[in-house]
């Protein structure tokens, strides 16, 4: 069995990183319904507090920012952590692709350890969310999901 040559390999991972890049274009601009509501729903970070549009909107008390500020921090710090990996995996993944000789295996291994980080970045904001949701009332609740879904 021949070996495939550089080239093939080139274009095998140009072929990829291109169908991954329509993927991810696509995805973004038809997101499923949890995505909307999760992207359009500004939560705070560990220094922010909560947009005061936001607090506004849904008529937050004070204790209830705290409360909401208190419970996303640490998510925060993880998500800022795994951005990090994930633009040193996307920066490597490059290197990868353009190389003499790109190694297909290692181009298919950081292929999927992006899309690891990507899910887990996703289900950090998930988790914000939810945990956003618990110190609502109801109302305040439903409130939230309109926003989120008008935009």
């Amino acid at each position: 069995m021949n070996r495939p040559s550089s080239l093939h390999l080139f274009l095998i991972g140009a072929l990829v990183a291109s169908l991954a890049g329509h993927l991810y274009r696509y995805l973004a601009s038809h997101p499923p319904r949890i995505y909307k509501i999760v992207a359009s729903t500004a939560l705070p970070g560990p220094e922010d507090d909560v947009p005061q549009d936001l607090a506004d909107e849904l008529g937050l008390s004070d204790e209830q920012r705290t409360q909401v500020l208190d419970r996303v921090k640490d998510l925060e710090t993880e998500r800022e952590s795994l951005e990090g990996e994930l633009a040193g995996a996307v920066g490597e993944l490059r290197g990868e692709v353009f190389r003499p000789e790109p190694d297909a295996a290692r181009i298919e291994a950081l292929n999927a350890r992006i899309g690891e980080l990507r899910a887990k970045i996703f289900g950090i904001r998930v988790e914000a969310l939810r945990r956003f949701g618990d110190v609502l009332t109801p109302e305040q609740r439903e409130a939230l999901a309109e926003r989120a879904l008008e935009r």
